[in-house]
């Protein structure tokens, strides 16, 4: 019955072939009549939609934020590495070994330094370990190069 005044919008409900007293009940309690009750359903349909829209924008700027945190820090550390080895090598003075004994290497760093002498075991200017020398063969070794050095021309 409340279905039917629900679809009917109306309180009063005739019936035709029906005689007798007029009852009234109380129906379901979540179906209103009138025109408080569209307002009220669409207030409340409003709101949930409206939720819905907020709790949408706020799962899509978290994925933004989480994506873009990711595709920066990747940019970051490919094109950080690649600025770091420029650096590095941008920096190094230039040098050559000039002379190979059988504890050391003789360096000369640049045209106007006088040479060094680099022993076993210490830091060559392009910071390689110089772990062992040749001085017959005139061949030096760091970990990872075998160098063969030729007689100076000049």
């Amino acid at each position: 019955m409340d279905w039917t005044r629900a679809l009917l919008r109306s309180d009063v409900i005739e019936l035709p072939g029906f005689a007798g007293p007029v009852i009234t009940a109380r129906g379901v309690p979540w179906i209103r009549f009138g025109p408080e009750s569209a307002d009220a359903a669409a207030l409340n349909t409003n709101s949930i939609a409206s939720r819905i829209r907020m709790r949408t924008v706020v799962i899509l700027a978290a994925a933004c934020t989480i994506a873009a945190f990711t595709l920066g820090g990747l940019i970051q550390s490919y094109f950080g590495s690649n600025a770091l080895e420029q650096r590095r090598t941008a920096t190094l003075p230039a040098w050559n070994v000039v002379r190979v004994d059988s504890d050391s290497v003789t360096v000369k760093v640049d045209a106007t330094t006088r040479p060094l002498r680099i022993e076993l075991g210490k830091t060559l200017p392009n910071g390689e370990l110089l772990l062992q020398t040749d001085s017959v063969r005139r061949i030096y070794r760091t970990p990872t190069a075998s160098v063969l050095v030729r007689e100076d021309v000049n």
